[in-house]
């Protein structure tokens, strides 16, 4: 399960308006994945909360949806960017923090 929060005109997150959605697949590209409700917004932030291994969030751009007959929604995604990163042992670490600890 991932956390959708959709993003405004302005690129901040609409927190009132989170909903929980089933991912089905995941790439380097992109992703896909289930949800009930239409969403209307077509920037958003996804999150993968997992108790040992972190938290990561990534920025996506909804591509298509569609409506399935069994009530579902399902949407494709682009990555925009990689949001934040957090590690339960070694505690938060933003994007830019991650690609700097790279170059040195």
């Amino acid at each position: 399960l991932l956390q959708l929060t959709p993003l405004d005109a302005y690129g901040l997150p609409l927190t009132e308006e989170e909903s929980v959605v089933v991912g089905r697949e995941f790439s380097t590209c992109g992703l896909s994945f289930f949800h009930t409700q239409p969403i209307p917004n077509r920037r958003a932030q996804i999150s993968l909360n997992h108790p040992q291994s972190g938290r990561f969030t990534v920025e996506i751009q909804i591509q298509r949806c569609r409506f399935h007959r069994l009530g579902w929604y399902e949407s494709n995604a682009r990555l925009v960017r990689a949001v934040e990163f957090m590690l339960p042992a070694n505690g938060y670490t933003t994007n830019q923090e991650v690609l700097s600890n790279r170059t040195q």
